[in-house]
């Protein structure tokens, strides 16, 4: 008997393991954190609505303005001087705002005077890599 639950609880155990490895890409996405900016094409210096869901819940963090959404430890990406400290409710969501600035070395737009940037959560994913989690896409145009 003792043998039997045993092996009911190996098999109860391999199948939890197992399932996440199960998961589509679509599933994954609906569970990842996200950011919405809005409006996501500004003039520089122009306040950003920020909508972030499905982060850890009552956390607090650093939203930043990056110029790309994953990166090598060594290099820094985003701007020092353009971030908003955030804190989650009970359900992981936030709201904030932060003043669009023009992230260094950004992909240009298809204007010739914009610049395309990202805002998030950097976070180290590795040993010496990093990402935006929650990552919302923003064109910023320049005079």
């Amino acid at each position: 008997m003792l043998v039997r639950r045993w092996r009911i609880g190996i098999l109860i155990g391999l199948a939890a393991a197992i399932t996440p490895l199960g998961m589509t890409s679509a599933d994954a996405a609906a569970s990842s954190p996200h950011i919405t900016a809005q409006p996501n094409n500004v003039m520089v210096d122009t306040s950003i609505g920020l909508t972030g869901v499905r982060f850890p819940a009552h956390s607090t963090f650093t939203i930043k303005e990056c110029s790309t959404t994953a990166w090598i430890a060594p290099q820094d990406p985003c701007s020092a001087n353009n971030a908003v400290s955030v804190t989650t409710n009970s359900r992981g969501r936030f709201r904030a705002s932060i003043k669009a600035g023009v992230c260094a070395n950004g992909q240009r737009g298809k204007e010739p005077t914009s610049v395309i940037c990202y805002i998030g959560k950097p976070q180290p994913t590795g040993v010496d890599t990093l990402s935006l989690i929650g990552a919302a896409r923003v064109t910023v145009t320049y005079p």
